[in-house]
C-alpha cells in the first residue's frame, strides 16, 4: 500500500506581520505542489528519501520515546537538512500514539521541487515547509490506518507541528492555505491558546490581475519575525501605533476585496507595501529591499499596485492590475528591468491524498 498526498503552495495577498498580531490577512494557494509518499514496506526499519534536498536511501528507526534514531552517522550539514523533518515526524508519532496508532515501517519520499527556483538551489518563498508538514501530517495519520481525516482535524495537528518546529511562533496561515486551498480570509486571537483561527473562502474579484514576480533572491522569514517580535519587546507603544495601521489597513483591503472593490483593494496594497517598508526601517531589516523598491517603482509608472508577498526582504513580489493591458504591460516591464515574472496559477483545491495498491513486484526508483 502506498499514501500519496499532495498539498499547493501559497501566496499572503496581504496582511503579513498583521496577522501575527490579530490582524486581518488574505492567502492564496497556487499550483506549486509537495508530495508525501509513505510506501509500506517489508523492512525492520524506516527509508527517507528527500531527493530535493539530495538525501537518498536514509535508513532510521524510532526507539521506546519516538525519537528517531538514524542507522548512520549523520553529518553536520545532513543533520541541518533534516532538522525539520525530524520534528514533525516526531510529532506525528506522539499524535499517532496518543490514538493508539502507530505506522508501518515503510519508504518515504519527500518531494519539493516545485518549490525551488529553476536553478534548484533557492527556494521561492511559496510555503513549503507548511505544504510538506501538511503533506507529512497527513500522509502519517493515513498510513495509520485512518480512512477519514477532517479538514479541521488535520488543520489543528499540522499547525501544532508547524509551530512546535519553529519555536512556537507563526500564524498558521500558510498551514490554513495548504489544507483548504483557494483564496481564505485568515485571522487568528494571538492571546489565546489555539489561536482560535478564523478561516473563510473568498473569490477572486472579477477584473483584477495579478503577476508574481521574483526579485532576485531569497530571505529569511523566521529572522524577520524575530525581529518584529524583538522590536515588540523593546517599544512597546511604537510598536502598537505601527501594527494598529498595518491591522486597519489589511482590513480594509479585506474588506474592498469581498466587495469586489478593485480600486479599495489597489489603493490598500499600496498602503501596505509603504507600511511595511516603515517596519523595515523600524526592525532595521530590508523587509521592502531594493529590489522591491525597484519593483514597486516600476510598478507605480505603470498604474499597478505593489507589494512584497510574505515576509519581504526577497523572494516574490506582487503587482495587481485592474486591466489586461496593464497586467500585460507590466510583465512586459519587468521583464526588460530584469525580474522574472512567475509562471504561478491560482489552485483552487487543498490538499489531495489517496492510497494506492502497490503490487509486490513493483520497483520504484528516486531519481
Amino acid at each position: 500500500m502506498k499514501i500519496v498526498a499532495k498539498v499547493p503552495g501559497k501566496l499572503i495577498l496581504l496582511g503579513e506581520y498583521a496577522v501575527l498580531e490579530g490582524g486581518s490577512s488574505l492567502v492564496m494557494t497556487v499550483d506549486r505542489f509537495a508530495r508525501v509518499e509513505i510506501s509500506f514496506s517489508d523492512q525492520m526499519t524506516f527509508t527517507l528519501q528527500a531527493p530535493s534536498i539530495g538525501i537518498r536511501n536514509l535508513q532510521f528507526s524510532l526507539d521506546k520515546r519516538g525519537k528517531i534514531q538514524f542507522l548512520s552517522e549523520l553529518s553536520p550539514r545532513v543533520e541541518k537538512k533534516l532538522k525539520f523533518f525530524i520534528s514533525i515526524f516526531e510529532f506525528g508519532f506522539r499524535l499517532l500514539k496518543k490514538s493508539a496508532k502507530t505506522l508501518p515501517h515503510s519508504e518515504i519520499l519527500l518531494d519539493t521541487d516545485a518549490f525551488f527556483h529553476k536553478n534548484r538551489s533557492i527556494k521561492l518563498g511559496l510555503g513549503s515547509s507548511a505544504a510538506l508538514t501538511v503533506a507529512l501530517v497527513a500522509g502519517l495519520i493515513a498510513g495509520s490506518g485512518q480512512s477519514v481525516i477532517e479538514n479541521d482535524q488535520l488543520f489543528r495537528a499540522a499547525m501544532q507541528a508547524h509551530r512546535a518546529a519553529q519555536g512556537n511562533v507563526g500564524s498558521g496561515i500558510d498551514i490554513a492555505a495548504s489544507i483548504f486551498g483557494g483564496i481564505l480570509s485568515y485571522q487568528i486571537d494571538p492571546h489565546a491558546e489555539n489561536l482560535n483561527p478564523q478561516i473563510k473562502q473568498l473569490k477572486m474579484p472579477s477584473n483584477l490581475f495579478m503577476v508574481p514576480v521574483w526579485v532576485g533572491k531569497c530571505s529569511s522569514t523566521s529572522q524577520f519575525v524575530k525581529l518584529f517580535y524583538d522590536f515588540k519587546n523593546k517599544d512597546k507603544r511604537k510598536f502598537a501605533k505601527l501594527v494598529t495601521e498595518m491591522k486597519f489597513v489589511a482590513d480594509a483591503g479585506k474588506q474592498a476585496f469581498r466587495k469586489q472593490d478593485i480600486s479599495g483593494f489597489l489603493d490598500s496594497i499600496n498602503q501596505y507595501n509603504l507600511l511595511m517598508k516603515k517596519l523595515g526601517e523600524d526592525i532595521n531589516a530590508p523587509i521592502v529591499s531594493e529590489e522591491h523598491l525597484r519593483m514597486a517603482n516600476l510598478a507605480s509608472e505603470i498604474g499597478v499596485a505593489y507589494k512584497p508577498s510574505g515576509a519581504g526582504g526577497g523572494d516574490i513580489g506582487l503587482c495587481f492590475a485592474d486591466s489586461e493591458e496593464k497586467f500585460s504591460d507590466l510583465k512586459k516591464a519587468s521583464k526588460a528591468a530584469g525580474f522574472e515574472p512567475l509562471d504561478l496559477n491560482f489552485e483552487s483545491s487543498g490538499i489531495h491524498i489517496k492510497s494506492i495498491k502497490v503490487e509486490a513486484s513493483e520497483n520504484v526508483a528516486y531519481s
